[in-house]
C-alpha cells in the first residue's frame, strides 16, 4: 500500500482555470481550503475548514441549510472589545483603532453589520458631536454613507453617525448596556453593503475603527465601561 502526501492538489485539467478546483492545506496550521482555479492561482474561495474543525461555505449555499451538517451559518459574528480610553480623531482626516484586528472570510455579496453593545462615550467639550464605527481593510477605511442623528440635535452629517452626544453639558456621559441608553443618544446598526462599498472579499484582516465629526471632541471611556461592538458578516446567499 502506497501513501501519497501533498499540501496542495489541483482537481481538473481544463484549459479554463475557473473550471478547475484546488484543495490546499499549505498554511500548515490545521486549516484547509477548497478554491476555484488552478493550484497557485485560485480565483474564488468555496469552502474553508478552520483549525477548530468548523466548515465555512464562503459563497453561501442554496436553500436554508437545514439539511446540512457542519456548514456554518450565513452570518459570521465577531465581538470586539476595547478596555482603553480612546480620544476620537476627526473623521475628515483620521480614525482610531478599536480593539484588535482579526482575520475573517468576507462573503462576495451581502452586508457587514456593526452594532455597539456596551460603551461609555463622553463629550469632552461644549459642542454637540457624533461618533461613528466603520472597518479598515488594508489601507482603506469603510464608513457608512447615510445620516442618522437625533431629531433636532446636532449638525446634519453626510457620512454617518451611530452615536451622538448632547452638548447640553460638558462631560456628558452617554452609556449603553444592552437596551439601556441615555435619551441624549441614538444607537443604530451600521450596515455596510459589501458590493456597494467595493469591500474586498475572501480572507481579509479587518480592523474595527471609529472617529468623530469635526463638530466637537469626544472619547470612549473604556477603562470605566469597556467598548464592546458586535460585527456580523452576512452572506446574501
Amino acid at each position: 500500500m502506497s501513501l501519497l502526501k501533498a499540501i496542495k492538489a489541483q482537481l481538473g485539467l481544463s484549459s479554463t482555470a475557473t473550471q478547475n478546483f484546488t484543495l490546499t492545506a499549505e498554511a500548515q496550521d490545521g486549516t484547509m481550503k477548497l478554491a476555484r482555479g488552478n493550484a497557485g492561482a485560485t480565483t474564488q474561495d468555496i469552502l474553508t475548514v478552520g483549525a477548530d474543525g468548523k466548515v465555512t461555505a464562503t459563497q453561501g449555499y442554496l436553500g436554508d441549510g437545514s439539511g446540512l451538517t457542519g456548514i456554518s451559518s450565513p452570518i459570521t459574528t465577531k465581538l470586539v472589545t476595547d478596555s482603553t480610553d480612546i480620544v476620537l480623531n476627526d473623521i475628515a482626516s483620521s480614525y482610531n483603532n478599536v480593539g484588535s484586528s482579526f482575520s475573517i472570510s468576507i462573503p462576495v455579496s451581502g452586508e457587514i453589520r456593526i452594532s455597539p453593545d456596551t460603551f461609555r462615550l463622553r463629550a469632552d467639550g461644549a459642542t454637540t458631536t457624533t461618533a461613528c464605527f466603520g472597518i479598515r481593510i488594508g489601507t482603506t477605511n469603510y464608513w457608512p454613507s447615510y445620516t442618522q442623528v437625533v431629531s433636532g440635535v446636532g449638525p446634519t452629517l453626510n457620512y454617518m453617525s451611530t452615536l451622538q452626544v448632547s452638548a447640553s453639558n460638558t462631560n456628558d456621559y452617554i452609556e449603553a448596556d444592552g437596551a439601556g441608553i441615555s435619551s441624549y443618544a441614538t444607537v443604530i446598526v451600521v450596515k455596510l453593503p459589501i458590493q456597494g462599498k467595493s469591500i474586498p472579499t475572501g480572507t481579509q484582516t479587518v480592523q474595527l475603527i471609529s472617529a468623530r465629526s469635526s463638530a466637537g471632541a469626544c472619547s470612549f471611556r473604556g477603562t470605566a465601561k469597556p467598548t464592546r461592538v458586535t460585527i456580523e458578516f452576512v452572506s446574501a446567499a
